[in-house]
């Protein structure tokens, strides 16, 4: 389940900057190649368990590995596309 929450706060970091079919790709190697050994280290006995690292609900694990990821997709892909129709949609004043 924490798998899905990570992926989650990864995609906001680079919605709108790539096709759909991209993003599942993205995510299911990041989840084999990134999450799984990441999740390893901390709670299956690996290094930093073993360096008395304590992460009971997965704050550190869960928010550090999804920054780092949002972060580098984001580097990578460059800045969103913006259309004029879209800048001026929240530029308008929203009230009655």
């Amino acid at each position: 389940m924490q798998c899905f929450s990570i992926t989650a706060l990864i995609i906001g970091a680079f919605a709108e900057r790539m096709k759909f079919s991209a993003m599942l790709l993205f995510t299911c190697a990041w989840m084999l190649f990134i999450y799984i050994p990441v999740c390893h280290w901390v709670w299956g006995g690996g290094w930093l368990d073993q360096m008395g690292a304590l992460d009971f609900a997965g704050g550190t694990f869960v928010h550090i590995n999804a920054g780092v990821a949002g972060l580098m997709a984001a580097i990578v892909l460059g800045k969103r596309k913006e259309t004029k129709a879209r800048r001026d949609e929240f530029t308008r004043p929203l009230f009655l």
